[in-house]
């Protein structure tokens, strides 16, 4: 069973320079907005809007741990599918944890979408951005879209 809820804050640690989004292991307050278990999977996923963090807290049970469950072994996994040619879009680090996200949360790229018609950013760097990944027309979005269809998650979800 998967369990998520979104959190707002001025800033997150999973955000590296020039990124718009990150991942990391959740926090014991994060846990407790999903009552995640002792043994329940639970990551943080965020996403930087104008001026403010947007944090997915997902928690999954009776999973082995995922190859985001550092964000080390994140960062190599994503640098190795770039090498192969099997991420070809800008900021692939940021666009793979909004992938992911989807996956793991189908209605995520859907409930950002919904913020995006509440919000008018104009030249940012957020996950709201003009051609970006919740852009319709954009190779990001695209890319996002083609994962979310892919996983076993995304049977029947409505894209």
């Amino acid at each position: 069973m998967i369990r998520y809820a979104w959190a707002v804050d001025i800033s997150d640690s999973s955000l590296k320079a020039g990124e718009w989004a990150g991942v990391r292991p959740s926090t014991a307050a994060e846990r407790r907005l999903v009552s995640a278990g002792r043994r329940d999977i639970c990551c943080t996923f965020a996403f930087r809007q104008c001026q403010r963090v947007l944090r997915l807290v997902v928690s999954q049970e009776g999973v082995k741990q995922p190859f985001f469950s550092t964000k080390r072994k994140f960062e190599k996994a994503i640098d190795a599918m770039v090498r192969e040619g099997r991420i070809r879009v800008d900021e692939p680090y940021s666009t793979t944890v909004l992938a992911v996200a989807a996956t793991a949360v189908p209605s995520a790229r859907a409930d950002i979408e919904r913020i995006r018609d509440t919000m008018q950013c104009a030249d940012c760097s957020c996950v709201l951005k003009d051609e970006g990944p919740v852009d319709p027309k954009s190779d990001q979005y695209a890319f996002v879209v083609g994962q979310l269809v892919q996983s076993k998650f995304g049977k029947g979800v409505a894209v």
